[in-house]
């Protein structure tokens, strides 16, 4: 399939909410206050342990990580993910109260982070599996990382919850296309694959059948008959639980 029907495909999932904007104005809140019934159903409690074995005077203090943040943010490569990493660890070991409040961390900067936070968390899920040590990202499990680092950038539960699901959508509808790709040029092994990796990112963050994945469903028909979409959900790993096949089916409109 050509890289523009993909393209075009993907416009069709959710957009980020105005405050994602680098000018959106946003109000800080204090995130201890936010009610539970807020918080995604990936959400972590604050992890008790550090990660890795460094000693606090061998990390950056979170202000120099998130100066380092900022400058990447305005680089031509962008905020990447071994930069939040690195704030991530830089919080464990000293703390978050130093870096709340941040001029770093005003209008939709928080939200640009979280992102590549975001990016790095899926891509360990997709090639590291399971059974990693996880140690692409300092060693936390990818949902722990994501919501000690949503802490410490004081981005609030439900956002961080939006953000990863616009993730997901558009790494649904990415994944489900290319393995329908697969499915159309005879590659049954290429397209499992590509649902193998799929269904370990919708596991992680509890997808379940929904309106975001309605919209991807939209665009899948589009593009994908639906006999290849029924061939690629007779694709997907036998192991994956109930939800994951529910949110697949949902996402392939079947």
């Amino acid at each position: 399939m050509e890289i523009t029907s993909l393209e075009r495909m993907l416009r069709l999932t959710p957009d980020d909410a105005p405050a994602s904007s680098e000018d959106a104005p946003t109000v800080e809140e204090d995130t201890a206050t936010i009610a539970a019934n807020d918080e995604p159903a990936w959400w972590q409690p604050p992890s008790e342990t550090k990660a890795g074995d460094e000693e606090p005077a061998a990390v950056p203090t979170p202000r120099e990580a998130l100066l380092e943040v900022d400058r990447a943010r305005v680089s031509s490569a962008g905020v990447q993910g071994h930069h939040v990493v690195a704030l991530r660890k830089s919080c464990a070991a000293h703390g978050n109260a130093s870096i709340r409040g941040s001029d770093r961390l005003i209008g939709g900067k928080k939200d640009t982070a979280f992102r590549a936070g975001v990016s790095a968390a899926t891509s360990a899920i997709e090639s590291e599996g399971s059974k990693s040590n996880w140690s692409s990202l300092g060693g936390y499990e990818p949902a722990v990382f994501l919501s000690d680092l949503a802490r410490d950038l004081g981005v609030r539960p439900e956002r961080a919850g939006t953000l990863v699901t616009n993730a997901t959508a558009r790494k649904s509808a990415a994944g489900l296309l290319q393995a329908g790709a697969f499915v159309r040029s005879g590659d049954a092994d290429g397209a499992r694959a590509d649902l193998i990796r799929l269904a370990r990112t919708l596991a992680t963050f509890k997808a379940s059948a929904g309106e975001y994945l309605d919209l991807v469903a939209f665009g899948l028909e589009q593009q994908l008959s639906e006999v290849e979409r029924k061939i690629v959900m007779g694709l997907v790993p036998e192991d994956a639980s109930e939800e994951v096949r529910g949110a697949i089916r949902c996402a392939l409109g079947l």
